[in-house]
């Protein structure tokens, strides 16, 4: 099963524990019913991952991309890469890695990552899909992993997410998470929810919680 979620030498060049997440998260993936709406096939789709940490599953989503649009540019954002981890790496640093790990196995894509605030004014242009994994919809969260006060927004985060993307990807962890994400998604209106399930017991990972997806489609 996990040859057919993600390429067996890219696998190979994965820590384990990052695979582990790659292949839970690509197998959710494939059961996300994602349709190239509002693209145009006379250039590459653009997609942006908001919150990417340290992108590690860059390859599951590279591949859930490719197959559905023929050419595309997938860029990880995150606004905190210096987070270093115990062997002096830095979250940028493994990002990085696995965003051009991606770029090489799907030839069709550019897979880049770069720091920055999604709500800074210079994000300020249209996608073709938004992917967010596990957004801080609580304020504890976000101080708990370091991130500035002043960079807590959920619904400018969310309003500006809806006003630019076509269609948007949510992973949450469980369903409070997942029922105050579809509460403020219902109340910035634009759109409807057109996909939503949750995923738990799987062979690679042990999860506390279910993950709940949401797939919001603009009107």
């Amino acid at each position: 099963m996990s040859q057919d979620l993600l390429p067996q030498e890219l696998a190979s060049r994965m820590k384990e524990e990052n695979l582990r997440q790659a292949l839970f998260y690509a197998w959710i993936l494939e059961r996300v019913p994602l349709i190239p709406r509002f693209f145009s096939q006379d250039r590459p789709a653009k997609i942006l991952d908001l919150g990417s940490k340290n992108f590690v599953y860059a390859a599951a989503l590279a591949k859930f991309l490719n197959e559905i649009y023929e050419n595309f540019y997938l860029t990880g954002l995150e606004i905190d890469p210096h987070r270093v981890y115990r062997d002096f790496y830095t979250r940028g640093d493994y990002a990085q890695y696995y965003a051009a790990l991606a770029s090489s196995f799907y030839s069709n894509s550019a897979v880049r990552f770069q720091e920055g605030d999604w709500l800074d004014e210079k994000f300020n242009q249209n996608y073709d899909l938004i992917t967010c994994f596990f957004p801080f919809l609580y304020e504890d969260l976000h101080s708990k992993f370091g991130l500035l006060p002043q960079s807590f927004s959920p619904e400018a985060f969310y309003r500006k997410a809806i006003t630019q993307a076509a269609q948007i990807l949510f992973f949450h962890q469980g369903q409070q998470e997942y029922t105050d994400s579809l509460e403020l998604l219902q109340k910035l209106g634009g759109g409807e929810i057109v996909f939503s399930e949750n995923f738990f017991a799987n062979p690679w990972m042990k999860r506390k919680y279910p993950v709940y997806v949401l797939l919001w489609r603009k009107n």
